[in-house]
């Protein structure tokens, strides 16, 4: 195997203001993250009508690869890519970096820039937040969640942890 590491961020277009369904990766210039993101197909036909938004942190083993693409395998992700029925805004940012990758305050902080900034562009119910992520990712669920739990609605840690030894908080 091959990796290649590049400390430049690869740039997708940023978010237009009416994106297409579907799966489509985005660059965030203010939280500095590629994301993917997921919009159903019946977003925008009731321009009253408020969706949920799902936010998806990824595992360790994806954070060494060099874009967000790969994000598309993805459990979660992967039925989103041919389908435009799900009735969920979905977002999935890419970090790079090591273990904890999520418990970071600068990453904590790029991703509630991210939230913000989905927030502000599109028609999310803002009472209907929900964090999940696998592994590595489930750690950012606790991490992230626990540091701004007026903000999500319910928190979906798979395979994660909050402290070392390992334990759930109460």
């Amino acid at each position: 195997y091959v990796l290649t590491v590049s400390a430049e961020l690869e740039t997708f277009s940023p978010l237009p203001a009416d994106p297409p369904a579907r799966l489509h990766p985005y660059t965030s210039e203010a939280a500095g993250l590629n994301y993917l993101l997921y919009v159903p197909g019946e977003y925008g036909v009731d321009p009253k009508r408020q969706w949920p938004l799902l936010i998806y942190l990824h595992g360790l083993d994806r954070a060494s690869a060099a874009s967000v693409l790969v994000l598309q395998g993805d459990h979660p992700l992967r039925p989103l890519v041919d389908q435009d029925y799900f009735p969920f805004i979905v977002v999935a940012p890419k970090a790079s970096g090591e273990y904890e990758i999520w418990a970071t305050d600068g990453m904590v902080a790029a991703v509630m820039t991210l939230v913000d900034e989905i927030q502000s562009a599109l028609a999310v119910d803002h009472d209907r937040v929900y964090l999940t992520g696998a592994s590595a990712g489930g750690n950012g669920a606790w991490a992230i969640g626990l540091r701004h739990p007026d903000r999500f609605a319910a928190l979906a840690p798979v395979m994660g942890y909050a402290t070392w030894p390992w334990a759930v908080p109460e």
